[in-house]
């Protein structure tokens, strides 16, 4: 699992660049992630970094009824600007959605995604870090902790 997270936050990086670094608001210079390589091989990755005791948890699922065709806004709440991977599996397991987003000023970081695909019990997964070289580093703890979310929900 932190091993797929942490592809996702490097393929979405790549992919979304800085259209996922939140919502309505206007980014500031320093908002979006920078990749520079100073003469190495390896890359170093920079956000700015969110503040506290990081946590991740999912703050609602609307609506509360899920439908075939609905349009489902799942709300993650977490410390202002950290990095969230995440990933929405259908009930046979096949990949609905993954996305690379940053948590608004308020700490709240809401998805939106189409319910396309084959009924049953979906599993929406995500795990935070504070910065997305955090994130990336998630894979090496092999125990969920207070940064990683996973939820099961019924889609008729």
């Amino acid at each position: 699992m932190r091993l797929v997270l942490c592809g996702i936050a490097i393929l979405s990086l790549l992919l979304t660049a800085v259209s996922a670094c939140g919502g309505d608001e206007e980014p500031s210079p320093t908002a979006s992630p920078s990749v520079s390589v100073p003469g190495s091989a390896t890359p170093s990755i920079t956000t700015p970094a969110a503040t506290g005791e990081l946590t991740l948890a999912i703050d609602s699922i609307e609506p509360s009824t899920v439908r075939l065709g609905d349009t489902v806004t799942v709300t993650f709440a977490s410390l202002p600007r950290a990095v969230i991977g995440l990933q929405v599996l259908d009930g046979a397991g096949n990949l609905v959605a993954q996305e690379m987003l940053t948590a608004g000023s308020d700490g709240s970081a809401p998805f939106d995604f189409v319910a396309e695909g084959a009924a049953g019990q979906w599993m929406i997964s995500a795990a935070a870090g504070a910065t997305l070289a955090d994130l990336l580093r998630l894979q090496a703890s092999p125990v969920p902790g207070p940064n990683t979310v996973d939820r099961v929900i019924e889609v008729q």
